[in-house]
This record gives structure tokens, C-alpha cells and sequence, in this order.
């Protein structure tokens, strides 16, 4: 995934709090018609299904975490959790401020109220656990470490708030007393896993780093392109499997001895994460293997703790569903796993924007930003639940399964709604459109009639705060006066150096030259400047630059941020164009829409993990008109 804040920007930000519910919020009612009519115009259901639903639709007051929050809108919530052991919350996008700000509030209600101590997520096992350390103990910066996640659906305001919070609360914590866990899931990254498993061999049992670690060296040799291994043979992937198995299969056979280590139960999770993506990427024939080893992932993080452990699980609604039409998600398994010991939360919402990969209708990427979806169809769930007229509201779906009145067996029957993942083509709304049972899918549901787009976490750079007159232009495009105007930055620029090169420039007499240090790089290098966008607004704004590249593990990019006042309106980081490996002198383009609202262009190369990079004539201009 595309890591926003990775390229170390900074844009003035401020959090959108809510109200308390009021006449301003409501939705507000067609104009003229009868109520029959209105309701029609809603939604297909019967004037029954929306009677049944306002009796049984729970509002509740806000959304945003409150600083002294006494839940007393949520009296509902512990009669609905029951005796659960893990909660799953969902979100119907993956950049919906209100369901971000839902979460962060339920999150804190599961902990203090009811005992949650684990909180998983859906990112990388290895990526999250600096953020655990965070939690107990303060180490590192927690921007830094959520930009580190490398999901840039986590890289928000919303996130880092609660993350904070959690920090806050284990602070206040006696020495007796469960602190909170920060746990990832997912499976997508098994080099970081890897690198962190020799890191705990070589700390614990130097004598045999070398001999057990070689086991690694094949699979580390796709680091630059991980789909080029389903390609091999049949055997030389069961060949693969069975030596990153045997890294593994010692760490458990070795427990004894070295579960006294405090990071031993991650360096074994780390180690189940490699073992996973190789499945992952062979082409196995597992339906929803993802889904499949991020279950695993959380009954192993579940059963690694003290009896009784609780874990509330933050991902995608179709994740944490309890079943889903034509899929086997996370939820699934774990409801066979824990059966009514775990409960599935979904979200809906009638009317909003949200933050996605913007596509077209072939499956180009047009930007990463803010989207608006048409409205939900007349015989969708969500125009059932805007004829309600409550802003925000809870329903127990558990009430609905089985039917047994004309509003119940609508309700139980599937119908439309909507869910939207990372990616969003306005060109295919039908796309975003599922037809299920609610009641089948999810244990209880959160819906807002009106929502956001989540903000990107991203602190100190905006309009107001530099002197645009000095950043009027492009400067220093060739480098040529070293690299004045440049300025290096990133997830971990101190482990990466950044000169001016005089051997084998594009043109002139220099390039700049962007590499990691000798010890090796786990983060990100960039190399920034922006540039006031008033000479490009209601337009396009074209970036290229020349690039080569020497023994990249990981990726370089170009990149390209529009940037207003509430934050990023649109991106392009080549995220489906990385540059890999060794490269020759090669032209890259990137062109993006400016809108009116425009304030500033960020925009760089980057470079992530190991290797150099070189960039010559770089060029910012107008671009083409539409």
C-alpha cells in the first residue's frame, strides 16, 4: 500500500468534532409530498420496515472520543458484547473519519468498561509490534511509528489520536494492573519478518544464526518482485516452504529455553508471517487465504496471553464479517473458532466522501483523495435506514435473523448496500454495491446518515505556516548548486545519506544521489521540495524527472502531492510503477489535477529499504488540460 506520511510531509490539520445530536445533523426531509411519498423516495422497504426499525434503532449521541467520556449513549454496549472474547469492528471504507472516530470511542469503552486489553489491527504482525513497545514502555515517536505501519488506511489523525490515548492510559496504569496491546494481523510483508527473526537469533543463539538463517536466503531473493515467485516449479517451492518451515519449527522446538525472552513470542509470529506469505504468493488453492492467516494470526495472538484475554479486531467490514456471499473472511473463521465467543460489528453510512484510490473504469489509478459515491439505491438497507431520521444509530441485527413479521423477514432477506475498499471507480458505482443478508453478515451494526473523508495524519507544512514567495518555483531542478532547495526526510532519513554526485550525471555536470547506509535500511529515504500552487490551480500540474537506480531492495519512486487546506486532495507515489533493482537513465512522468482549493505541490523521489538512487533535470510544469 501507498504510504502517505512515509514521504515525511507535514500539512496543517484539524479534527472535525461532532456535535451533540441536534436539528443541524438530522436529515433533514424531501420538501412538499405526502410522508408515503417520502418514504417511497427512500427506500423500497415498507412503511412497516421503517416503523420496526425506529423502535429497535438505538441512537447515540456522538461519535468523536470525548476527553471525560461517561459512554452513557452506549448503556447499550455491554448487553450486546455479552461474555465475547474478541470484537470485531469493521468500517465500510477504509477512509471514513466517522467510522475511524466510532472505533477509536468503542475502543476505549471495550477497555475501560469491559476488560479489553488486546488490540489487534489489520496490518503487518512485524510493522505493529514498535507500536506496541510505544504503548508499554514510550519508546519512539508514535507518528513516525504509525507512518512505519505502511498502510497508508491506518496513516491518519483519527488513528494516531487513539494510539496516543492508549499510551496515556497504560501510563496511568499500577504495576499490577493488564496494560493495552497493539497487535497486527496481516501478512502482506515477510521481509520486515524475516529481518526481524535474525535479529532475535543472532541476540539469542549466535552459534547458530548462520546455519538456521540461510534457510531464508532463497525467498529473500524475490525482494523485488514477490510475484515472480508463483512462477517457479512445483518443487522448488515445496523446496522453499520446507526450509522457511524449519526456521520456524526450531524457534518452537527451542521454546523452552527461549521463551524467557520478552520478544520471543513475536519473533515466533514473525516467523508463522513468513511461512504464510510464501503460501500467500504460491498460489494456493485456500479461498480468502489472507482472510485465512489473519484469523490465524489473531487466535495465536489470542492464545499467546493470559487466560481470559479479550481483543477487540479493527479491519474492513468484509474482514471482520461473520460470512460474506461468495467469500470465506476473517470473521468466518474465527466464529468457527470461538462461535458466539466472537461478534462482528459492521458500518454503513447513507450519504458522504471518504478517502480512496480513485480509478477509472479500466482500473487506472487517477489519484489517492477524497471521493463522493452516488447515493444508495431506493431498495438498498442504507435508504431503509435513512427513513429513520436519526443521525447516527445501533442496531442488534441478532434480533432480525429468523424473520417472523413482514419488517423482520425484509430485513433478514439480502439486500443491497454498499462497501467500498481501498479503491473506488466513480465510473462503477454498481461495483460498490453488495447484495447480502445484514443480519447473516454482521452481529450488530453502526450507521451514519451523513459522513467524512478521514484525515491523513500530517503535522506542521501548510500554506499558512511557509513563506510561499520563497517557494514560488521550482529550484535547483539539475542540482547543480548542490542541493539547495532539496531537503531529505522520510520514515528513517538517518539511515540514509544524500549527496551531490559528479560521476555520470543525466546532464551537467551533477545529479543527486539518494542511498542507504551500509548497515542496511528499514525504512524510508526522501528527497522533497513543494512549490505554491497558484500558477497550476483549476488545472494539471506535470512532474518528471530522470532516474536510475543500483541494486534496489524494496522500491524508488517519483511522487507527486496536491495539497489544500484540510489536507491531501490527491497523490501519485507510482505505487503501481515501482522502480526495482538496477536501472539505467529513464524519464518518469506524473501529472495530477489541481483543483481551485489547491494551496501547495509536495513532490520527491523516494526510496524504500536498501540501494541508491540517482535523479537528474527534474521539471515541474503545467500540465496538458483535460
Amino acid at each position: 500500500m501507498v504510504r502517505t506520511a512515509i514521504l515525511g510531509i507535514s500539512v496543517g490539520v484539524a479534527l472535525l468534532l461532532l456535535g451533540l445530536m441536534s436539528s443541524v445533523d438530522r436529515p433533514m426531509p424531501l420538501e412538499g409530498g405526502t410522508p408515503e411519498e417520502q418514504l417511497s423516495f427512500f427506500s423500497c422497504a415498507s412503511s412497516d420496515v421503517i416503523d420496526w426499525l425506529r423502535s429497535h434503532a438505538v441512537p447515540f449521541r456522538w461519535a468523536e472520543p470525548q476527553q471525560e467520556d461517561g459512554f452513557f449513549d452506549l448503556a447499550f454496549l455491554p448487553e450486546w458484547v455479552g461474555q465475547a472474547r474478541l470484537v470485531g469492528l469493521g468500517e465500510t471504507t477504509h477512509g471514513t473519519h466517522e467510522c475511524f472516530s466510532m472505533k477509536d470511542r468503542l475502543v476505549r469503552f471495550l477497555v475501560q468498561t469491559m476488560g479489553f486489553k488486546l488490540f489487534a489491527i489489520e496490518a503487518n504482525v512485524t510493522k505493529a509490534q514498535p507500536l506496541d513497545r510505544y504503548l508499554q514502555t514510550g519508546e519512539g515517536d508514535p507518528e513516525a511509528l504509525l507512518h512505519g505501519l505502511g498502510f497508508w488506511t491506518w496513516d491518519t489523525d483519527e488513528v494516531l489520536s487513539m494510539i496516543r490515548w492508549m499510551r496515556s492510559y497504560n501510563e496511568r496504569l499500577a504495576s499490577h494492573e493488564t496494560p493495552i496491546r497493539f497487535l497486527g494481523v496481516d501478512m502482506q510483508d515477510p521481509f520486515a519478518a524475516m529481518d526481524a527473526v535474525a535479529e532475535f537469533i543472532e541476540r539469542t543463539t549466535p552459534e547458530a544464526a548462520d546455519r538456521i538463517l540461510s534457510k531464508y536466503d532463497f525467498y529473500r531473493g524475490f525482494r523485488a518482485d514477490l510475484r515472480a515467485y508463483s512462477a517457479l516449479s512445483e518443487a522448488k517451492k515445496t523446496q522453499c516452504r520446507a526450509s522457511l518451515q524449519a526456521v520456524e519449527a526450531w524457534l518452537l522446538a527451542e521454546g523452552e529455553r527461549l521463551s524467557l525472552e520478552p520478544d520471543y513470542h513475536e519473533s515466533l509470529m514473525n516467523a508463522q508471517v513468513v511461512r504464510q506469505n510464501e503460501l500467500y504468493h504460491a498460489d494456493s488453492p485456500c479461498p480468502n487465504i489472507r482472510d485465512h492467516f489473519m484469523a490465524e494470526n489473531a487466535l495465536a495472538w489470542l492464545g499467546m496471553m493470559e487466560p481470559g484475554a479479550k481483543m477487540v479486531l479493527w479491519a474492513h467490514n468484509y474482514h471482520v464479517a461473520r460470512d460474506w456471499p461468495g467469500g470465506v473472511p476473517m470473521g468466518h473463521r474465527l466464529r468457527e473458532a470461538l462461535g458466539e465467543d466472537y461478534l462482528s460489528l459492521g458500518f454503513t453510512f447513507y450519504d458522504g466522501a471518504f478517502i480512496a484510490f480513485v480509478t477509472r473504469e479500466s482500473g487506472d489509478i487517477l489519484r489517492l483523495g477524497e471521493a463522493q459515491p452516488a447515493l444508495p439505491p431506493p431498495d438498498s438497507y442504507e435508504a431503509a435506514f435513512r427513513a429513520v431520521e436519526v443521525p447516527r444509530f445501533f442496531l442488534d441485527l441478532r434480533t432480525i435473523r429468523g424473520g417472523g413479521s413482514p419488517a423482520t423477514d425484509w430485513l433478514d432477506h439480502p439486500q443491497r448496500f454498499r462497501q467500498v475498499g481501498a479503491v473506488f471507480s466513480p465510473e462503477e458505482q454498481e461495483s460498490a454495491l453488495t447484495r447480502a443478508s445484514l443480519p447473516r453478515v454482521f452481529d450488530g451494526l453502526i450507521h451514519f446518515q451523513n459522513t467524512s473523508a478521514s484525515r491523513f495524519h500530517v503535522t506542521s507544512i501548510s500554506a499558512e505556516t511557509v513563506d510561499l514567495a520563497a517557494h514560488s518555483s521550482l529550484r535547483n531542478p539539475g542540482f547543480e548548486e548542490g542541493l539547495e532547495g532539496w531537503e531529505l526526510s522520510g520514515t528513517a532519513p538517518e539511515e540514509y545519506v544524500l549527496d551531490q554526485d559528479e560521476h555520470a550525471p543525466f546532464e551537467g555536470t551533477y545529479s543527486a544521489r539518494l542511498m542507504s547506509k551500509e548497515d542496511g535500511a528499514g525504512g524510508s529515504g526522501n528527497l522533497k521540495q513543494f512549490v505554491d500552487a497558484t500558477a497550476f490551480r483549476e488545472g494539471r500540474a506535470r512532474l518528471s524527472a530522470w532516474i536510475r537506480t543500483e541494486d534496489v531492495v524494496g522500491s524508488a519512486a517519483l511522487w507527486l502531492l496536491v495539497l489544500g487546506p484540510k489536507g491531501i486532495v490527491s497523490l501519485d507515489t507510482m505505487e503501481d510503477r515501482p522502480i526495482r533493482g538496477t536501472t539505467e537513465w529513464t524519464p518518469y512522468v506524473i501529472e495530477l489535477d489541481v483543483p481551485e482549493e489547491a494551496t501547495l505541490l509536495l513532490f520527491g523521489m523516494s526510496l524504500d529499504g536498501r540501494g541508491t538512487l540517482w535523479v537528474d533535470r527534474v521539471n515541474l510544469e503545467p500540465g496538458e488540460p483535460k
